[in-house]
């Protein structure tokens, strides 16, 4: 059928089977007056079937009028892959996201002090694993800081406080937390000084869960209402700088304390200790200089609800969790 005409149907000697009925005989249509209708398409022609044509001749073009269904263009490798990364990294580009780096990489710096070092020093000394275990009850504190939460948002911290409301807690905080790395490498040995040690790292701790709510407050704060795409890209870099902080710290005191132990250094993890309050001190100066608050958030006391407009925690949602019904 490549011409575009019709095929006839042909027996096996070449000749033009006519179809038959059982008794031999062509069947004849007929319609209700005995007379043969003729059979043709739509269009008046006799030819039944209409003539079907691959778009080689004229016979028809019944086929090249109907297109076969197209799939829907791929988006793997399409013009917008491009503009979309693009987009994406415009957002890390916001100075912003940087300031929120180095606001995660202060809140995980503390974990390595009351986690990853007091375990291997305590190893070292030969102190039980359940012993070292117990210390992990300083981690409680964490999951309780939401207590004082209220208390850190609407309190303005003497002296700290002309710094901001969120950076005075989180200098203050720092400054509680070099102290008390400053106490423990003053300590002789670990083993006997058990009680002195957790009584110390569970300052650390409270400081550090203390200065978290702070930390959350103005990372969220930097982010404005209007600036949605930008949520996600903030999450990320908090995230990324409190690993920095936890496991980039590791990587820093780890292969130091070694260092002091190779040297005969007898005090190699208070010198550890030691060593490490100069990368907090370091972090709480690059705060002060680069790490601004809004003027909005600097006034005291902290925006009330209005009254008559049903409470505090349902002016709350309606402000912030996109509206509460009663």
């Amino acid at each position: 059928m490549g011409g575009g005409n019709n095929s006839p149907i042909k027996d096996g000697g070449g000749n033009n089977a006519p179809i038959k009925d059982g008794e031999g005989n062509n069947p004849l249509i007929k319609d209700g007056g005995g007379n043969n209708p003729p059979i043709g398409d739509e269009g008046g022609d006799n030819n039944y079937p209409p003539p079907i044509s691959d778009g080689g001749g004229e016979g028809g073009d019944s086929l090249s009028r109907v297109s076969p269904p197209q799939p829907p263009p791929s988006k793997m490798g399409g013009g917008n892959n491009g503009s979309s990364w693009r987009k994406t990294f415009l957002l890390y580009r916001d100075g912003r996201m940087g300031k929120i780096l180095l606001l995660g990489f202060v809140s995980g710096l503390p974990w390595l002090f009351i986690a990853s070092m007091v375990s291997l020093w305590l190893k070292e000394e030969g102190l039980s694993r359940t012993g070292i275990g117990l210390f992990g009850l300083i981690f409680s504190v964490y999951a309780v800081n939401f207590l004082w939460a209220p208390v850190i948002d609407g309190v303005r911290i003497p002296f700290f406080g002309k710094f901001g409301r969120r950076r005075g807690w989180i200098l203050a905080m720092q400054g509680v937390i070099v102290c008390m790395l400053l106490a423990i490498a003053a300590l002789p040995q670990a083993q006997g000084n058990l009680w002195i040690l957790a009584a110390l790292l569970f300052a650390v701790a409270l400081a550090s869960a203390t200065q978290d709510v702070a930390i959350d407050a103005l990372r969220i704060e930097m982010i404005g209402e209007g600036e949605p795409e930008k949520i996600g890209a903030g999450s990320a870099m908090a995230t990324s700088g409190w690993w920095l902080g936890f496991g980039g710290g590791k990587a820093l005191a780890f292969p130091l304390v070694d260092w002091f132990q190779d040297a005969g250094i007898a005090r190699a993890w208070q010198a550890g200790y030691f060593s490490m309050t100069v990368i907090v001190v370091v972090s709480v100066v690059l705060l002060l200089v680069f790490v601004r608050e809004s003027p909005t958030v600097k006034g005291f006391p902290p925006p009330t609800p209005p009254n008559g407009d049903g409470g505090g925690l349902i002016w709350f949602h309606r402000r912030w969790g996109g509206g509460l019904k009663r």
